[in-house]
């Protein structure tokens, strides 16, 4: 605590002396840090305390800040300034939305400096960083409320230490070994400590970060300024965290037990043991939380198993001999899983009655061997001619039908002793003793048509063989086709109506697998000759599950192990060049020579050494000596500078040099400067509108060579001035300013500065120059006058404007060749543009058609027609005629004219018949329309109320009764009669032939009554 005791003595009339006290507080809390990696800045705060009336304050400061969380951040964490200029992407800057990106700027470090992505445009969003951010790329300095505070290499604040060039915070450079020399003249690589481990237990890995050191300046600098320097690669160390308590692992889920109608699925689960150097083993399952124990079943193929249904067969298709039956088959199932078609029933089998079919006669067919389709030779087993039955042979018949329709029964056929004599020409049967030269053919046969498929069925027999040795295999179910009588096994074709049954698998050999050696392949040799290494990976491991593998300690596998490496290619090899480093260039600038001496070695025993330039290839030898070109000599020349200045306000001095020109005010001092490389500045020479210049009082020149001018007046001073150096020349022009340009000039620039161009364009502001008044770098302006005139009205013309590249401040703008406004700017702003694009088209018309009869609009008037286009003057097609509505209303396309054949008249229809009963009195109707005379198509309505309309209807006399004939007219007339209706006449006329048979049937029954 600090206390201060201030004497406050008050005199009057006595004297007292007042003691008072001021004192701090206790410290606050240190702050949450501003980062969570890689440096940030945190604070704490206390507060003087003051007695009533007491000014006076407490020593020391209010705040203190220091460091935090100096850990280095991930590789995906964004740069901490980085995300502050990302931060204002979604708000509006001047009306448009940018992607901000920083900018560091040396003069204010700590604003907020970020560059809009794809352009040049740097703006200032926010005046102070957030704590904790580093002032510069690569710098370790931070951002401390708004003021840029040095940061040593032990992360604390205001510290001055540095890392020396190994890397050692503090230290003086004398722990660098050569192996690990880094440096590379000026920049080097230089190592952070260990990040955190990758890993809350068991094996992980932590980094390193590297910085990018300038052993000059001792500080950080951006990774690019090391990218020629070899990284180091030991950055990343393992890490341990302690062994990880045993979990469990499980094995992927095998095939289910059925294909449906539900089964089980399992995996292996098994408890695992981490070691610490990242190994694991099996344990017992109790080492593990049996609470978390995965499941090692589950449930699947619930769905119904799809069914073949057969129905009944149909009866044989014959009544004698062989036939087909048929079936409808269908495929019962649930959802998108249906029946095999390799397991479908037949729908159609053969079929027999087991009666032989009779010829008209009454004798069972015989059909002979050798019988060609009716011919008169006879047929059996072989074919067989007349000639062959000169002598006596055995002629048989086809087999009849078989006795039984499944399985097996008896066929019979008949067997005949046959001879064919000549002089009968016919066959005649013999005694069998005749034929006893060959054996007599069979006469029955045991014969099947098909199996009796429902005698037979599948029977599981066994099972597969396990399809693993370990790690759990499958065992498939082995069906067998038996018989349902005998339970012989017979073919499988015996059960193809059998009922197809669900295949079982069940789990085998669910052990894990012993520990093996998993060898990898060698990878290539160290060395293309004179012995070398190669190397593989050999890991002792243990299966646990399906593609589930554990890496388990090297003592577990079968001692000794497989060997890691093996040597190669031990042949020696042969002598090749080496060469030194080139050295220094002969000259400083301009062409010089580099020379290096090439040596030829060869190795022996593992080292390199020496041997005779002869052993060595004379066609490869490497070059000795080349050119080098350093940076060429700088020529004599006087540094121009195409710049013309315009001075609004009063400036007291003045400064131009070669090339400028001075718009100036009266009672300016001038100072012009000859600026030039490789000439001597104090033998210039100066002229003034070509005359060799004159020392005045007020004009002289001085000892560095500038041309000095005090209180410059019109009349006097503005001219030419030419300096002459070395044979070369440059001029300076200097003019006063009217009052008319300065006021023009002040209105267009002060409208500028206030924000209010008025028809001015500010295209880009962040190209940066020398102000040649002060010597600070300003921002140039570009600005642009209105777009002129387009050069023509349509059919595409060109319009232009001028642009002017400025540096503009409340006294003076200088005007600079455009280019300097572009040099950083991929695309500069255009000064010719297209205008007035739209097609040169005009409404053009067509001849008019004929006065037509079909077009008749009023009483002897009809109307003509013509086309009417818009059409593009530059290649007379017709357009869109959308392009000619600026052109006004489109000329008239009908127009009525004058035709003596659209009179009107009235077009009648042909007299009705007469409508009364037979015999009597009525009318006779007919239609009319008003139509043209000429077109007779109708005539618009009233045309024809200038003439009379025609009568529509007539007296006349209907036909009498006997002269008509009765009849029905409609097929609904009997029941017409039925319902009475034949009392009205209409009815009576249509149905005249059912009203009069009514009429009749009613008499007769009147007479019955009476």
């Amino acid at each position: 605590m600090h206390v201060r005791t201030i004497a406050v003595c008050i005199i009057s009339q006595v004297f007292a002396c007042i003691v008072s006290a001021s004192q701090w507080s206790t410290w606050s809390r240190w702050s949450e840090c501003s980062r969570t990696c890689d440096g940030g800045a945190r604070y704490k705060t206390r507060k003087c305390s003051l007695e009533e009336g007491q000014r006076s304050h407490c020593p020391g400061q209010e705040i203190e800040y220091s460091t935090c969380n100096t850990q280095s951040c991930p590789r995906h964490v964004l740069d901490f300034r980085s995300g502050q200029c990302a931060a204002y992407n979604d708000a509006s800057y001047s009306g448009y939305n940018f992607r901000w990106v920083p900018s560091y700027e040396d003069k204010n470090p700590c604003a907020l400096t970020c560059l809009a992505e794809g352009t040049n445009m740097v703006a200032i969003l926010a005046p102070k960083v957030l704590d904790g951010t580093r002032c510069r790329e690569g710098s370790m300095d931070m951002c401390i409320n708004g003021r840029c505070v040095a940061v040593g290499c032990d992360y604390r604040l205001y510290s001055k230490l540095k890392s020396d060039a190994c890397g050692v915070c503090g230290g003086d450079n004398s722990t660098c070994g050569r192996a690990r020399a880094m440096t590379s003249r000026r920049h080097t690589w230089i190592q952070t400590d260990y990040g955190p481990c990758s890993v809350t237990c068991g094996v992980g890995v932590k980094d390193k970060r590297l910085l990018c050191f300038d052993t000059h300046d001792s500080r950080m600098v951006d990774a690019h300024a090391c990218a020629h320097v070899d990284m180091p690669t030991d950055t990343r160390a393992s890490c341990s965290q302690g062994i990880c308590p045993s979990d469990w692992r499980v094995g992927p889920w095998q095939n289910c037990t059925r294909d449906c109608g539900g089964g089980i699925s399992w995996r292996i689960v098994t408890c695992v043991k981490t070691n610490e150097d990242d190994t694991q083993i099996l344990v017992r399952d109790s080492e593990c939380d049996e609470n978390k124990r995965p499941s090692s079943r589950k449930s699947c193929n619930g769905l119904m198993c799809p069914t073949w249904h057969a129905g009944e067969w149909s009866v044989c298709s014959v009544s004698c001999g062989k036939g087909v039956q048929r079936r409808e088959v269908v495929c019962r199932h649930v959802g998108d899983v249906f029946c095999h078609e390799v397991e479908k029933p037949r729908t159609v089998k053969t079929c027999t009655t087991g009666v032989p079919c009779y010829d008209l006669a009454g004798d069972i067919q015989e059909r002979k061997v050798g019988e060609f389709g009716g011919g008169d030779g006879i047929q059996g087993d072989q074919a067989i001619t007349k000639e062959d039955l000169y002598t006596p042979r055995f002629v048989t018949t086809t087999w009849d039908s078989c006795s039984a329709t499944c399985g097996e029964g008896v066929h019979f056929r008949y067997v005949r002793c046959q001879v064919f004599l000549r002089y009968l020409d016919d066959y005649v049967d013999l005694p069998d003793e005749d034929c006893s030269d060959e054996a007599k053919p069979a006469e029955k046969e045991v014969c099947m048509v098909e199996p009796c498929y429902d005698q037979y069925h599948w029977v599981p027999v066994g099972m597969t063989a396990c399809s693993h040795t370990c790690l759990g295999g499958i065992q498939e179910t082995i069906f067998a086709c038996m018989s349902k009588v005998n339970q012989m096994t017979v073919a499988d074709s015996f059960c193809a109506e059998a009922p197809h049954v669900q295949v079982e698998r069940r789990v085998c050999n669910d052990r894990p697998c012993p520990q093996r050696w998993d060898l990898g392949a060698f990878g290539s040799c160290s060395k293309s000759c004179g012995g070398g290494v190669k190397s593989r990976a050999v890991k002792c491991i243990q299966e646990y599950a399906q593609n589930s593998v554990l890496n388990l300690p090297d003592f577990m596998c079968a001692q000794p192990g497989p060997p890691f490496t093996t040597y190669c290619n031990d042949m020696d090899c042969p002598a090749h060049w080496t060469v030194g480093n080139w050295s220094m260039c002969s000259v400083t600038c301009g062409i010089g020579v580099q020379m290096r001496i090439p040596l030829c070695q060869r190795v022996q025993n593992s080292s390199l050494v020496n041997v005779s330039l002869s052993d060595c290839d004379v066609t490869v030898k490497p070059l000795t000596e080349m050119s080098c070109n350093l940076t060429a000599c700088p020529q004599p020349k006087i540094k121009v500078n195409k710049l013309k200045l315009f001075q609004l306000n009063k400036i007291r001095t003045i400064r131009l040099s070669a090339g400028m020109e001075g718009h100036i005010l009266p009672d300016t001092n001038i100072v012009i400067k000859c600026p030039n490389v490789g000439l001597d500045r104090q033998k210039v020479t100066w002229f003034k509108n070509g005359l060799k210049f004159r020392r005045s009082k007020r004009a002289k020149v001085a000892r560095s060579g500038a041309l000095r001018i005090r209180q410059a007046y019109p009349g006097r001073d503005d001219a030419v001035y030419s300096c002459l150096i070395g044979g070369l020349e440059a001029n300076v022009t200097i003019s006063f300013i009217s009052s008319f340009e300065l006021l023009q000039a002040k209105i267009l620039r002060e409208k500028y500065l206030n924000g209010k161009e008025d028809n001015h364009n500010v295209l880009n502001k962040t190209v940066y120059y020398k102000d040649p008044i002060d010597r600070k770098r300003k921002p140039l302006t570009l600005i642009s006058t209105e777009w002129s005139r387009c050069s023509v009205t349509c059919g595409g013309g060109l319009q232009s404007r001028n642009i002017s590249c400025e540096l503009i401040s409340s006294r003076y703008y200088a005007a600079l060749p455009k280019e300097e406004c572009f040099r950083h700017s991929a695309v500069s702003p255009a000064l010719i543009q297209s205008c007035n694009v739209d097609p040169c088209v005009e409404w053009q018309t067509g001849n008019w058609s004929e006065c037509s009869d079909l077009d008749c609009v009023r009483y002897e008037y009809s109307i003509q027609r013509r086309s009417v286009d818009c059409v593009n003057l530059f290649n007379d097609t017709v357009t869109n005629s959308s392009w000619c509505t600026g052109l006004g209303f489109p000329p008239d396309s009908i127009r009525d004219c004058f035709n003596r054949n659209c009179s009107v008249k009235w077009l009648t229809s042909k007299w009705s018949e007469c409508i009364a009963d037979c015999g009597e009195k009525g009318i006779r109707v007919r239609s009319y329309k008003c139509v043209w005379s000429g077109s007779e198509l109708p005539a618009t309505f009233g045309s024809c109320d200038v003439i009379a309309r025609p009568a529509t209807t007539r007296t006349c006399k209907a036909k009498p009764c006997e002269d008509l004939e009765c009849r029905d007219e409609s097929e609904n007339c009997p029941l017409v009669a039925q319902t009475a209706l034949c009392d009205y006449p209409a009815y009576k006329r249509t149905c005249c032939k059912s009203c009069r048979n009514q009429s009749d049937i009613d008499n007769d029954t009147e007479e019955a009554k009476t």
